[in-house]
């Protein structure tokens, strides 16, 4: 990726592992500031959190 990302920033929702992952890494290589989040940040008891 050649594009400067420097002052941008990507929230990656499924970037602990796998291609989300190598996503952010990417992005955060080219500049950006990353934020990774994951489902189960979300789940309680199996149902999403209000």
């Amino acid at each position: 990726m050649s594009t400067n990302l420097n002052g941008k920033v990507a929230f990656i929702n499924g970037g602990s592992r796998g291609i989300g992952a190598a996503s952010a890494r990417r992005l955060a290589r080219a500049g950006a500031t990353v934020a990774i989040g994951y489902a189960a940040d979300l789940l309680i008891d199996g149902g999403f959190a209000a």
